[in-house]
């Protein structure tokens, strides 16, 4: 790990092995190498901004020329890892990496908060309204049986919680127990402006952000819910959101 490249690579590697093994292959590396435990960890974090930075960078590039497309940009794994790994790395898979690295954290070291550094790339769902209209939302979520029930102090940090650390990241995802089309409707109608007033959520990274803190029926969201817009404008439910956000739009 002595150059940024190793350092890398060190990183990406782990996505070859399955989630609960990362640590096991990361402790092992640092074994190899003259790093402290901490300063590993480190090391790792700084790879994960690094790859931050660059999808950051290209996607801003990307929308000077397109600015209302939906662009999720990666980079080639192959390149990155000396043909070692084939595919791309997207930003669900560094944050899958953040929560595995802090795993390795708590093992090395247990009474500790968190690592020093915070994690650029986590963030919430940015929440543009008062804390009372997302717990209303939250309830007509719930409801009309959207969501499952769970306590809304743990919903909410997905969408009002900034500077995430990692060990604050590790936030179970909101289980949507509706269609995929009615989420991804959900989703689209929140970042719009109603008449005479602001969006209910940022549309920054939206579609990127709802894969990382949604699942559907338990299950992961392994692609952009986009195309769902497209192919169902008005799905099954979407009545009965229309109606929870008029009520909050009247408050």
């Amino acid at each position: 790990m002595k150059s940024d490249k190793q350092r890398n690579k060190v990183l990406l590697m782990a996505l070859s092995e399955p989630e609960y093994a990362r640590p096991d292959y990361w402790i092992a590396e640092q074994k190899k190498s003259i790093y402290s435990n901490r300063v590993f960890v480190i090391k790792l974090l700084d790879a994960i901004e690094h790859y931050t930075n660059r999808i950051d960078k290209e996607e801003y590039e990307s929308k000077i020329f397109n600015p209302d497309a939906e662009i999720s940009c990666s980079i080639n794994l192959v390149y990155e890892t000396d043909g070692d790994l084939n595919g791309h790395l997207y930003r669900e898979d560094l944050y899958s990496l953040t929560l595995s690295i802090n795993k390795l954290v708590k093992i090395w070291f247990p009474t500790e908060n968190i690592t020093e550094k915070k994690i650029k790339y986590i963030q919430p769902i940015k929440w543009l309204k008062s804390e009372d209209a997302l717990r209303q939302l939250i309830d007509g979520l719930i409801k009309y049986e959207m969501i499952q029930k769970r306590e809304a102090e743990d919903i909410i940090q997905h969408f009002t919680v900034s500077d995430i650390e990692a060990k604050q990241a590790q936030l179970e995802p909101i289980n949507w127990l509706k269609s995929k089309a009615l989420l991804a409707y959900l989703i689209d109608t929140l970042s719009k402006k109603p008449e005479q007033s602001a969006p209910f959520i940022d549309s920054d990274k939206k579609w990127e952000l709802v894969k990382l803190y949604f699942v559907v029926n338990g299950n992961k969201i392994t692609r952009s819910l986009v195309n769902d817009i497209r192919q169902s404008s008005y799905p099954n439910g979407a009545s009965d959101i229309d109606g929870i956000l008029k009520r909050l739009s009247e408050h």
